[in-house]
Order: structure tokens, then sequence, then C-alpha cells
């Protein structure tokens, strides 16, 4: 792209290589845009990760695993 405004102010024909440069130019201007709200959305979607395949398990409240009151709440380690 930064060759195609010159050579138009200046009034010149643009040839094959000025077309192609100038298209070459615009897709990787495009690809960087792309990598950049690509990076933005994974910082989104990093904090809260969804995965379909065992959401449905540990979101749910009723497979939670039930404490008996006379149960040991101690926190032995092995040493």
């Amino acid at each position: 792209m930064a060759n195609i405004f010159p050579t138009l102010m200046a009034g010149e024909t643009l040839d094959m290589s000025v077309m192609q440069n100038g298209f070459v130019s615009f897709i990787g201007v495009i690809l960087a845009v792309c990598v950049l709200l690509n990076l933005l959305f994974n910082k989104v979607t990093a904090k809260d990760p969804k995965d379909k395949k065992t959401d449905w398990f540990f979101q749910e409240e009723k497979y939670d695993r039930k404490l008996d009151e006379r149960a040991d709440k101690n926190q032995y380690r092995n040493y």
C-alpha cells in the first residue's frame, strides 16, 4: 500500500508489481488486525474458560459430595 499512493500522486501508471505489492501489504494489515483481535478474544476466554464436556457435571450442585457431620475434617499430611 505504501507504493500505491506515491505512484498515484506522481501521476504514474500502476504496473503489475506495484499492484501486487499493494495487495500483499493489504493482506498483511488484515492479518495483523485478525491476530490482534484473536489475542484480545483469547485473553477474555482465559479468565472464564468453558468446557461443555465437563461443565454439566461440575456446575451442578446435586452432584457435590455431601460430608457427614461425623466425618473427620482434619487435613492429614504424610511426609
